[in-house]
């Protein structure tokens, strides 16, 4: 049976009544069209509890929390995408997938070739959309967007950055990492320029195959892979 899942930026106890936000509300009435006494889900990040309806208005509806759930949907190994910002939706689709996926952080990075504009509020309500929709409790963290020179420079743990000219093997760890960094680049990809900077910051060149991805594709099909190789089994 689907349960509506929605997301409240708040602490949540057994018992407890909350009232949703005005969006949420909006959507539980006019599209979801649910009724006194319908159950739903709340999560905040941290814990999450079924509930009723309880009270119904044009602008509010309040949720009786009557049972905790336990859910357990985060990754054994911490996955960290750093996305070159691309334009409208594929930047959207890049990170919706990415949370779905489960990613544990996300860095829009401004290259050469990025979008300009960084979209960040815009973003964290894709992420919150996304773990509604599959069942993950806690949300990704977002970074605030940040320059490819800098970030690369920063990170602890491997990183890969996808790139058609490199290997098409994963590097050779004596043991899983406990993290690891996915480089992604924008519409165009990286410059020559920012793909040795990275490699010589000790970003591993990998390929995932004969075929050029979108933007919007390449860090779902490399998460997908790292989640069956390392991490979801």
């Amino acid at each position: 049976m689907y349960i509506p899942r929605f997301y409240l930026a708040s602490p949540l106890a057994l018992d407890q009544t909350v009232i949703l936000t005005q969006q949420a509300a909006h959507h539980i009435q006019h599209v979801l069209r649910l009724k006194m006494e319908d159950s739903i889900s709340i999560f905040n990040g941290e814990r999450e509890f079924s509930g009723n309806i309880v009270g119904l208005t044009k602008r509010d509806v309040s949720v009786c929390l009557t049972q905790e759930i336990f859910r357990e949907t985060g990754a054994a190994v911490q996955l960290h995408l750093a996305q070159g910002i691309a334009r409208g939706d594929r930047m959207d689709f890049a990170i919706q997938k990415a949370v779905e996926l489960g990613v544990n952080e996300i860095t829009p990075l401004h290259t050469a070739r990025s979008a300009k504009h960084a979209r960040a509020a815009h973003w964290q309500g894709v992420i919150i959309s996304a773990c509604e929709q599959s069942h993950r409790i806690e949300l990704p963290t977002l970074h605030e967007p940040a320059p490819l020179s800098e970030w690369v420079k920063t990170q602890t743990g491997p990183t890969l950055i996808l790139d058609p000219a490199g290997s098409a093997a994963l590097p050779a760890w004596d043991t899983p990492p406990a993290a690891i960094n996915i480089l992604v680049g924008p519409e165009s990809g990286f410059t020559l320029e920012e793909v040795n900077a990275c490699e010589t910051a000790g970003a591993h060149r990998w390929c995932l195959g004969p075929r050029v991805l979108r933007t919007e594709t390449a860090g779902i099909a490399a998460l997908s892979v790292l989640q069956y190789v390392i991490s979801d089994k």
